[in-house]
């Protein structure tokens, strides 16, 4: 198991990393924030934080594809913004309309994947 816990970002801003950051349950993590796509599925991270209309029309299908191959999910999957998923996918990933539904959960939501992450590893 890594010493720190990896949580993806894509498609965030400056201002909306530090709310994550902000929300941390634990010391130990690292923000991998990427404008690289194939990033968020190369690594096994805790959560992953995805703006969605930030994605080509290409990267939703892979990331959809991807993750309902693999389901269930050991990570925590966040998508922000106006996203439909198959139904095999519904009870892997949360959804919200926009940053600021997410940022008022996001210390909830952040715990969950960190304690998701811990029983995964254990």
């Amino acid at each position: 198991m890594r010493e720190n816990m990896l949580i993806g970002a894509f498609g965030l801003s400056d201002e909306q990393i530090a709310v994550i950051k902000d929300n941390i349950p634990t010391k130990n993590f690292e923000i991998m924030d990427t404008d690289c796509f194939t990033d968020i599925v190369a690594y096994s991270e805790m959560a992953v934080v995805v703006m969605w209309d930030k994605l080509s029309e290409k990267d939703k299908g892979i990331l959809i594809e991807f993750y309902t191959e693999i389901a269930p999910l050991f990570e925590t999957m966040i998508l922000i913004g106006d996203v439909e998923v198959p139904d095999e996918l519904k009870k892997e990933v949360s959804i919200f309309a926009d940053f600021d539904e997410f940022s008022g959960n996001a210390r909830y939501i952040l715990l969950n994947a960190y304690r998701r992450t811990r029983k995964n590893n254990n």
